[in-house]
């Protein structure tokens, strides 16, 4: 499994509206996975890891998605309720688990592309945004 961690100082991001800058600062790692991929976001504070958490609770059948930005630009935005695919978040000793997976070959093909994509904008310093439904829920 291919795995990329992205763990950065505060700081500020500047694509995003300022009303998102209360957002919990977290670490995300995405990886591929047989059927589709994770996303683990996790945070060190307990406060941001509860409100992290409690908005996980909101994403049960609700469009999944990150964006990505790199000096305020925007990159790419994934959004993973595509084609046949489903997602379940879970709840973490450090946050939340993002699992989307797929039956079907092309849309799990597609899944694990856009992973790849979310890994390699965190390779290059982007800042990236777990989405629940049209709601930003974390930076990372």
């Amino acid at each position: 499994m291919n795995a990329v961690v992205a763990k950065k100082p505060m700081r500020t991001v500047c694509c995003f509206d300022a009303d998102m800058m209360n957002l919990p600062r977290c670490e995300m790692r995405v990886e591929r996975r047989e059927g589709g991929c994770k996303v683990y976001c996790s945070c060190d504070d307990a406060e941001d890891r509860r409100a992290l958490q409690a908005a996980g609770e909101k994403m049960a059948g609700k469009l999944c998605s990150v964006s990505c930005s790199l000096h305020g630009e925007p990159i790419c935005h994934c959004t993973f309720n595509c084609c046949d695919c489903s997602c379940e978040c879970t709840r973490t000793a450090e946050g939340i688990c993002l699992t989307c997976v797929s039956c079907d070959p092309a849309c799990c093909e597609m899944v694990q592309a856009m992973c790849d994509c979310i890994g390699r904008c965190q390779e290059c310093g982007c800042d990236c945004m777990l989405h629940c439904g049209e709601t930003p829920i974390c930076v990372c």
